[in-house]
């Protein structure tokens, strides 16, 4: 499974001749964002964790609370007038918090207080990248890989009859490059 450093480490004992493959995949998380507002040139704005009128980027599949003051209602848009509400996925919780659950194909929005103007700014919604690792294995000769299954590995299986230990490298010339060690 991906970890928040983009990193891990697997070790797994084969119990017999075993193929090993890899599969990445996407696993959404959730994040908590904390919503201030600060008056800046004599304007009320918002900042996000600290940032004044931070750029987000909300990636598709992914929870997002925004913890915000009850006075400045946060929402989302899609347009930067603030003229159409978005709501697909958007609960508001409370009158201090907003939970967004990115949908596929979302639009670029942009988030707006609802009682005062100019406060936001906008949030990307790219799709995102794998960040988790499936270890495929034929457990010892009792299970099958097809071979549609086979042909899907990131790289190369590898064959095995000993302990090993696999790593992802987050640092280095190939960043994400799973290593074994037998």
């Amino acid at each position: 499974m991906g970890n928040a450093g983009g990193n891990e480490t697997l070790t797994l004992t084969a119990q017999a001749a075993e193929i090993y493959g890899f599969k990445k995949s996407f696993t959404a998380t959730t994040s908590t964002k904390t919503v201030t507002v600060q008056s800046v040139g004599g304007s009320n704005k918002y900042f996000i964790d600290g940032i004044q009128q931070e750029e987000l980027y909300l990636f598709e599949g992914n929870t997002y609370i925004f913890d915000h003051p009850s006075g400045h209602p946060f929402r989302f848009s899609t347009d930067s007038g603030n003229s159409s509400a978005y709501t697909t996925g958007v609960t508001v919780n409370s009158s201090t918090k907003v939970t967004i659950v990115v949908a596929a194909n979302a639009p670029t929005l942009y988030y707006y207080c609802s009682s005062h103007s100019n406060m936001g700014g906008v949030a990307y919604t790219p799709v995102p990248a794998n960040n988790t690792l499936q270890v495929v294995t034929t457990n010892g000769g009792q299970d099958n890989i097809t071979s549609t299954e086979y042909n899907s590995f990131i790289q190369d299986p590898i064959f095995a009859a000993s302990g090993i230990t696999w790593s992802i490298s987050s640092t280095g010339s190939t960043p994400g490059e799973i290593r074994a060690t037998i």
